[in-house]
């Protein structure tokens, strides 16, 4: 999906090293210009004690980005040059934790897993669901109260 979208694949599924002061194995990671993204895949029927174990370790990356970068170079020769395009501070990093079972997370939850954004079959329609949004039309529509698209406007003009 995202090499679709121009990113490049970053092989690191079965390539366990060392982050910061955790160690573990990252299933890919995406690269496009200075944009990063961590992807996280999971069909475990219980992923919610996998996704909090997957966070520690992205709050180590986050904290030692330079190192991960560097990392990836080093490890990804392929992708060496696209890599030391960009000085370490300028790169974006995104964490998605992709689960195939539901998680049907609160906020606090939500928060727990931060930096992490989770992604399962249902999450987009539990985010639209809930007390502060309207429900989704049976033909998909969705309507956007006019506080949050003024947000929406107010952000893309700072932009």
């Amino acid at each position: 999906m995202f090499t679709n979208l121009g990113f490049a694949h970053i092989k690191t599924e079965g390539k366990e090293a060392q982050f910061g002061h955790k160690t573990g194995e990252l299933d890919a990671v995406f690269l496009y210009e200075n944009v990063l993204l961590v992807v996280e895949e999971t069909t475990g029927a219980s992923p919610f004690n996998h996704a909090k174990n997957k966070r520690l370790l992205a709050e180590q990356i986050l904290a030692s980005k330079s190192d991960f970068i560097s990392w990836l170079a080093a490890e990804f020769p392929d992708h060496k040059d696209a890599l030391n395009r960009y000085a370490p501070s300028r790169f974006k990093v995104f964490f998605l934790y992709i689960s195939k079972t539901d998680m049907e997370l609160d906020d606090h939850d939500e928060a727990l897993l931060a930096p992490m954004k989770v992604v399962t079959p249902r999450a987009d329609l539990l985010r639209q669901t809930r007390k502060d949004h309207p429900p989704i039309g049976e033909d998909g529509s969705v309507a956007i109260p006019r506080a949050d698209l003024e947000r929406h406007r107010r952000r893309q003009r700072q932009q």
